[in-house]
């Protein structure tokens, strides 16, 4: 199917808010590509190319505006729909000039020699990724989960994708608690040299010294905020992410060896 109308694509705020309710005549396309589904939809007779899965929890609406509002991440982008009976998650994609989808390589991708992978701002986006990555506990942190995206400026810099649940728990007798580390020795043996990288790429995060335990309570009530906007049943969440972030200041290169 052809359109003449640009893509929603760049159009839309991506910023977890619902678009409304549409028929299953709306997914025009499904296709596989490296391994990664996409979706042509038609909203309002203009086409929209997107990731998309149900909605569940909407954890990954959670995450995402996290890593943007909280901790001054890009954003992977979201919007929430119904399409049929069901509600889902839609991921913005980025396109180019010609409406072509462009996918994101993965950080596992980049060839071991790329002058990327030596690029020192880029290996603070890095670790910062990470970092936010074990604080949340979010499950499958590895090289594969992090996305590597042109921005405007076309500088490429890191994404935190595949932000589909968290390891960590509700219920204080379960096995893995508050405290499951998530980032692997061998992630941070070749992401990290020090334990100060880890610290300095915290402190950014958070936007305070670690010891401000007044700054990471603001932290923590940003992070209830949203929980209480997307899903409240995730009310506990923000408590065991300030428990983690005091616990990291003291990340040693034992720590994370699951």
């Amino acid at each position: 199917m052809m359109f003449q109308d640009h893509p929603l694509n760049n159009i839309l705020e991506w910023n977890g808010k619902y678009l409304g309710e549409f028929d299953e005549k709306s997914v025009v396309h499904e296709w596989v590509y490296n391994a990664d589904v996409y979706h042509l939809l038609k909203l309002w007779n203009k086409p929209l190319y997107c990731q998309m899965r149900n909605a569940g929890d909407k954890y990954p609406i959670i995450a995402d505006r996290i890593k943007g509002e909280v901790f001054d991440l890009y954003q992977r982008g979201t919007h929430t729909i119904t399409i049929g009976d069901s509600l889902y998650i839609l991921f913005y994609v980025p396109i180019d000039d010609n409406w072509t989808l462009m996918r994101e390589t993965r950080l596992n991708e980049i060839p071991p020699l790329s002058p990327l992978r030596y690029d020192n701002n880029f290996r603070k986006q890095v670790q910062e990724v990470l970092i936010y990555r074990e604080i949340m506990g979010i499950s499958s942190t590895c090289e594969s989960s992090i996305g590597v995206r042109l921005g405007n400026d076309k500088h490429y810099f890191p994404l935190s994708m595949h932000e589909i649940s968290t390891t960590i728990c509700n219920r204080t007798s379960a096995k893995k608690g508050f405290d499951y580390g998530v980032l692997r020795m061998s992630i941070f043996r070749k992401w990290f040299s020090s334990s100060d990288e880890i610290t300095d790429a915290l402190k950014k995060l958070l936007g305070c010294p670690i010891d401000d335990i007044e700054g990471i309570f603001k932290v923590k009530n940003k992070i209830d905020q949203i929980i209480n906007e997307v899903n409240p049943r995730f009310s506990w969440y923000a408590s065991k992410i300030e428990l983690r972030i005091l616990n990291i200041s003291s990340f040693s290169s034992e720590y994370g060896t699951k």
